[in-house]
């Protein structure tokens, strides 16, 4: 299936003197059900690794879709929708990370892919960590945009404020929602984008939650020193830049970066110059 969708990717476009390329969507049958995920770009022998992004909690991968646009300029670029999140069928019960982990190596293992790199974003940067060290061999370097790094009080205090959305006949619920979104945006983030991410947010109010209880109970502190690739850390100037501060000197091999000024909306009006940044981390000269 996923060679079939390579083969249909028309060829490279041109926006705003930046070359891009057509974003598609498919499914692959995995052990939840059906996982969705995007794709661009088609590979070339020799070239750059494909890069698979994974999302935070409650969107989908949908977040990435500018920026694999330009990211499949070069290389394959493709995020998933977590199990649970975006198209993805649910699990039956909150799953562990491993769990989620093993899920998307369900669809690696039926790619013709062989070495990967991995951005993740929030909770994804935790899906990165622990799909790296399940697939030791196979993923080669690991980007992470801030590091969900919580004191044992933070997690408790969050794990208390857990549990499904209670649908409001007013819409309140879905007022709320939507302030959190673009209060947290950037300059240059538009309404029209927040718009096109609102549906994630809301769309699983039953289990929109699931994704922060498996990043609360992921031990990143544990895990992400047993990484043995390199790691590009990335801070933006956000709610989890002090989070992501505590997680530099977990490892030595940890390339750490700080993103002034850089907020919600950054994949879609920033990624020329998250591309670039990728690429100078992903594709050292003379690697």
């Amino acid at each position: 299936m996923l060679a079939a969708v390579l083969g249909a990717i028309p060829g490279k476009l041109r926006a705003g003197g930046q070359s891009v390329t057509r974003v598609r969507r498919a499914y692959h049958d995995g052990r939840f059900g059906q996982l969705h995920y995007r794709i661009a770009g088609t590979a070339a022998a020799g070239g750059p690794r494909p890069l698979l992004c994974l999302h935070g909690s409650p969107y989908s991968g949908r977040i990435y879709e500018t920026f694999l646009a330009v990211m499949g300029a070069d290389r394959i670029a493709l995020a998933t929708d977590t199990p649970g999140f975006g198209d993805s069928d649910p699990p039956a019960t909150v799953p562990a990370m491993s769990n989620h982990a093993a899920a998307i190596g369900d669809l690696l293992d039926a790619s013709a892919f062989g070495e990967i790199d991995l951005l993740g974003c929030q909770a994804g940067s935790a899906l990165a960590v622990e799909l790296a060290l399940q697939r030791p061999r196979q993923v080669r370097r690991v980007a992470m945009i801030s590091a969900p790094l919580f004191t044992r009080a933070e997690i408790d205090a969050r794990k208390g404020r857990l549990g499904p959305v209670v649908p409001a006949a007013d819409g309140s619920h879905l007022a709320e929602a939507w302030r959190r979104i673009v209060g947290s945006a950037m300059p240059g983030w538009t309404l029209d984008h927040a718009a096109t991410q609102f549906p994630d947010v809301i769309r699983q109010p039953a289990i929109s939650w699931w994704g922060e209880a498996t990043m609360l109970d992921y031990p990143l502190a544990d895990r992400l020193p047993q990484l043995r690739q390199s790691i590009l850390l990335l801070n933006p100037q956000d709610e989890w830049q002090d989070r992501t501060r505590r997680a530099r000197a977990l490892a030595a091999n940890v390339d750490f970066r700080e993103l002034p000024g850089w907020r919600l909306g950054f994949l879609d009006i920033r990624a020329d110059e998250l591309a670039g940044i990728l690429r100078g981390f992903l594709d050292p000269a003379g690697a």
